[in-house]
C-alpha cells in the first residue's frame, strides 16, 4: 500500500524501501514518535509537480529538481533518503531546503539532529552543536507557528537539548500543538506548575505572533557557543588571550562575527586556563576555557 501511494505521487521508492517504511510505521504506531514518522510517509509520498505536462514525476525527476535548486524537492528527496537509510544525504538535502526557507525541511533538519545526538554524545563538543543547531532550526519554524516544529522545539525547553532549559517556555509551546503526544507533555508540566507558572505559560502562548521568535535565548546560545578560547600566554599580571583569533587583554573590547552578526566582547578575566567574557547584549559574564 505505501508502494503504491509512492508511485501514484511519482516518487517510488522501490519495493524494499517501501515495505520498510511501513514497518517503521507499524512499529511505532503507539509510541510519541508515530505522528512524526506519519508526517514523514506524507512528505514521501506527496503528489507534486516538477514542470511535467503529462506524467507525474518520479524519483529521478524529483532528484533533478533538487539539483536545480527547488527547495520542495529538495525537502522530498531528504525524506527518500531518510527511508532508505542514508541520513547523511537527508541531512545535506534538508539542510539545502532549509537555508532557503522551507519550513518542512527546517523542521525535519531539527528533528533529525536531535535524533542522532545519541551517536556523538561521547563527544560533548559535537553533541552540543548539533542540538544548538537543531533549536535554531526548529526557532525558525516555530517562528513561522508550525505546530510540529513548536512541539519538538517545547521538547528542548524542557530537557535543556541545546538551550536552556524553561519549562514554562516548554508549556508555551506544548500548548500550541494538538496531538496526544504534545497533551501529554503539557499534562505533565501541568501537574509540577504552580498555578502562576500555568498563568505565565499560558499568558505567553496566547500573546504569540507569527514571525515572532518564541524566545531570544536560542540565538544567545548560539553566539555563545561559537566562542573559542584558542590560548593563554604571559605572566599572571599581564596575560594576554586568543579569543576566535582575536588577542584580549584584560579590559579590551572587540566585534567579532557570531552566529552570523556582529557581536561586541569584553575581556573580563584571564586565568590560568579560562576567560570570564561580557558578550554585549548576550551575557553580562560568560566563562570559556581553553580546550
Amino acid at each position: 500500500m505505501a508502494g503504491a501511494a509512492a508511485r501514484r505521487s511519482g516518487l517510488y521508492l522501490g519495493q524494499k524501501s517501501s515495505k520498510k517504511l511501513t514497518r517503521y510505521m507499524s512499529k511505532w504506531r503507539h509510541s510519541p514518535w508515530a505522528a512524526l514518522l506519519m508526517m514523514l510517509f506524507a512528505l514521501v509520498a506527496a503528489p507534486s509537480n516538477w514542470g511535467q505536462s503529462t506524467n507525474l514525476p518520479s524519483l529521478a525527476q524529483i532528484k533533478a529538481a533538487a539539483a536545480r535548486g527547488d527547495a520542495k524537492a529538495q525537502t522530498q528527496l531528504g525524506a527518500s533518503y531518510i527511508s532508505s537509510g542514508n541520513h547523511d544525504e537527508a541531512v545535506k538535502w534538508f539542510r539545502r531546503a532549509a537555508e532557503q526557507g522551507d519550513t518542512e525541511a527546517q523542521y525535519w533538519l531539527g528533528n533529525h539532529l536531535l535524533a542522532r545526538m545519541s551517536q556523538v554524545a561521547k563527544d560533548k563538543e559535537a553533541a552540543a552543536r548539533e542540538s544548538r543547531e537543531a533549536v535554531k532550526w526548529l526557532t525558525m519554524g516555530a517562528t513561522k507557528g508550525h505546530p510540529p516544529s513548536q512541539f519538538q522545539l517545547g521538547r528542548c525547553y524542557e530537557g535543556g537539548a541545546g538551550v536552556k532549559a524553561d519549562k514554562i517556555e516548554a508549556y508555551y509551546l506544548a500548548s500550541k500543538h494538538g496531538s496526544m503526544s504534545a497533551k501529554t507533555s503539557l499534562d505533565r508540566l501541568i501537574l509540577n506548575f504552580t498555578s502562576e507558572e500555568i498563568a505565565e505559560g499560558q499568558n505567553r502562548a496566547d500573546s504569540f505572533v507569527v514571525g515572532k521568535a518564541p524566545s531570544d535565548e536560542p540565538r544567545k546560545q548560539a553566539i555563545l557557543g561559537e566562542l573559542t578560547l584558542k590560548a593563554i600566554a604571559g605572566p599572571e599580571q599581564n596575560r594576554v588571550a586568543l579569543v576566535n583569533n582575536h588577542q584580549f587583554g584584560v579590559g579590551d573590547e572587540a566585534t567579532l562575527e557570531l552566529n552570523g552578526e556582529s557581536v561586541k566582547v569584553r575581556c573580563l578575566e584571564i586565568r590560568e586556563r579560562s576567560v570570564v567574557l561580557s558578550v554585549i547584549g548576550v551575557a553580562e559574564r560568560y566563562d570559556v576555557s581553553l580546550r
